[in-house]
C-alpha cells in the first residue's frame, strides 16, 4: 500500500506539473472508482484472478478539448490454477502430484495517457493511455512422490513464479462523466487493456468496465 501512494504521488506530479511548463493552466480533476474485468489473459499471469481493481486518476487540460492523466491502479487476487508456459520435466510413470498451491498476488499499475473531451452536460471523453504493470507472483508449488514410496514427498516450485514481474501496458477507453454538482459527477468508461509479451502465445488482455467518482478543480 505505501508503495501505491508512492507511485500516485509521482504520477501526480507528472500530470500536473508538465502541462505548466508548456503554459497550459486548465482545470484539473481528480478521479477514483473500480474497475470491474473481464481477463482474457494467458500465460503465468493468468494463475491468479484479475476480476477487479481499484484505482485513481489525475487529469489536467492541456488545450480546450485535450487532457493529459495519470492514473494508478492496485489488485490483489487470489491463485485459481497454474497456468505456466511449460510443466516439470518430469516422465516418470510411477511419480505423482498434488493440487498447486500459492499465495495472493498484488500487483500495481502506473498508466500515462491523452484523452480529448467534448464538454457539454454530460462529458464524453477518447483517450489512449501506456504504462506498466509490476506485480509480484508469490511461489506456486505441488506436492510431488514416488507412488512406490508415498512417504517421500517433497515440493516443487512452478516454473516463472516466486518473482517480480514488469509488463508493459496499452490502453484504449470512452467514458462518459455524469454531472451531480459544479464541481463534481459520477463517471462510467469501457476500457481495452493489452501487453503482448514473448512469447507471443502468451499476453496480458482485459477488457473492464470502471465507475468512478470525479471531482474537478480550477
Amino acid at each position: 500500500m505505501r508503495n501505491w501512494l508512492v507511485l500516485w504521488a509521482l504520477v501526480v506530479a507528472l500530470v500536473v506539473s508538465a502541462p505548466c511548463a508548456f503554459g497550459a493552466t486548465g482545470e484539473v480533476h481528480l478521479d477514483a472508482g473500480y474497475a470491474f474485468r473481464a481477463d482474457r489473459s494467458t500465460g503465468v499471469e493468468s494463475s491468479w484472478q484479475n476480476g477487479s481493481a481499484l484505482f485513481v486518476g489525475v487529469a489536467r487540460e492541456f488545450r480546450p478539448g485535450f487532457e493529459i492523466s495519470g492514473r494508478v491502479s492496485f489488485r490483489s487476487s487470489r491463485f485459481s490454477e497454474y497456468h505456466g508456459g511449460r510443466d516439470f520435466d518430469v516422465h516418470v510413470p510411477e511419480t505423482m502430484f498434488g493440487p498447486y498451491h500459492s499465495g495472493s498476488l498484488r500487483a500495481i499499475e502506473a498508466t500515462l495517457g491523452a484523452q480529448t473531451v467534448h464538454s457539454g452536460r454530460v462529458r464524453l471523453t477518447q483517450g489512449f493511455s501506456v504504462g506498466v504493470m509490476v506485480a509480484r507472483l508469490p511461489r506456486a508449488w505441488r506436492d510431488t512422490w514416488d507412488m512406490n514410496y508415498p512417504e517421500d514427498v517433497y515440493q516443487e516450485v512452478a516454473f516463472d513464479t516466486g518473482k517480480v514481474v514488469f509488463k508493459p501496458l496499452v490502453g484504449l477507453g470512452t467514458g462518459l462523466v455524469f454531472p451531480c454538482f459544479d464541481s463534481a459527477g459520477i463517471g462510467v468508461s469501457g476500457e481495452l487493456w493489452v501487453s503482448p509479451n514473448v512469447p507471443w502465445s502468451h499476453y496480458l488482455l482485459w477488457p473492464q468496465l470502471t465507475v468512478f467518482l470525479q471531482v474537478r478543480h480550477w
